[in-house]
């Protein structure tokens, strides 16, 4: 007999189910959220899933949150080509033994590594996550880099993704291109899509590969265009709340694998858990 997260009993006491029906219980869900993207999008190969942490998370829960979804990834169905986890630097922090453990799980998972550093932890919360800032980004890559390479995540809107562009380039690193939901308190005004065009400009032709994850379709052919020409490999992401069908129409016209990004909110709903936060250190 099949369980289902969605069953009012079930939800009722997941909290003080025991950790393993727990983690199978989130491996379903999970995996019936995988059948319904790919429903959504069929032709799509690739997969982005961003880990949603809480804000002012605890950074052990959220590294064993994380460590949890990497070690079970292989027993979810999926039907993508590849498949990558985006996760908020600042709410894991870069302790070098997290990071040696997530990249051999992650290697021997076949799943890439997404490195995201929003706006709100760049300004370095010392209750969040102290003593990172917004090297913590470079500092996480670096610990991974002996086993994988991870993307690196680019706010066009952000004047600090200029030098993150430029170390990806030194270092011969992936990146996403994503607007940035937060404005750069340096410049509040600045343009997102004439941020992107620089961070192009600067990377095409230099980074092995690119993922735009960009909600308006004209943009977007404009950048697919532009990178496809100076010979970088690059992906179209649709990001949740954008125009799915016309962006999948830019992936065809440009040439390029449509890339589904999900939000799996599961870990919010774990780590919040009375009885996992219960748990011992």
């Amino acid at each position: 007999m099949s369980v289902s997260t969605r069953d009012p009993v079930v939800a009722q006491h997941r909290p003080r189910l025991p950790l393993k029906a727990r983690a199978q219980l989130q491996q379903a869900s999970l995996g019936a959220q995988l059948e319904g993207w790919r429903r959504l999008v069929p032709e799509a190969t690739v997969l982005t899933i961003s880990a949603t942490l809480p804000l002012g998370v605890d950074a052990q829960r959220a590294r064993r949150a994380l460590l949890d979804l990497v070690s079970g990834w292989s027993k979810l169905p999926t039907w993508f080509e590849h498949s990558s986890l985006a996760f908020d630097v600042s709410a894991t922090g870069t302790a070098a033994d997290f990071c040696e453990t997530l990249s051999a799980k992650a290697d021997v998972a076949g799943l890439g590594l997404v490195l995201d550093l929003p706006a709100q932890s760049r300004q370095a919360d010392p209750t969040r996550c102290p003593c990172e800032g917004p090297e913590a980004l470079r500092r996480l890559a670096t610990l991974l880099r002996p086993r994988l390479a991870p993307t690196l995540t680019l706010a066009s809107r952000w004047l600090c993704s200029r030098d993150d562009a430029q170390w990806a380039i030194e270092q011969g690193l992936p990146v996403r291109l994503v607007p940035g939901g937060d404005a750069d308190p340096q410049q509040p005004q600045r343009d997102p899509g004439a941020g992107v065009r620089a961070l192009v400009r600067q990377i095409a032709g230099k980074v092995p590969h690119v993922t735009l994850a960009w909600p308006e379709p004209g943009a977007a052919l404009d950048v697919m265009r532009t990178l496809r020409k100076a010979g970088t490999a690059c992906d179209l992401e649709l990001p949740p709340g954008s125009p799915w069908g016309a962006l999948r129409q830019v992936a065809r016209s440009a040439g390029v694998p449509a890339r589904v990004h999900g939000c799996w909110q599961a870990l919010s709903a774990e780590l919040n858990s009375p009885h996992n936060a219960a748990r011992p250190q």
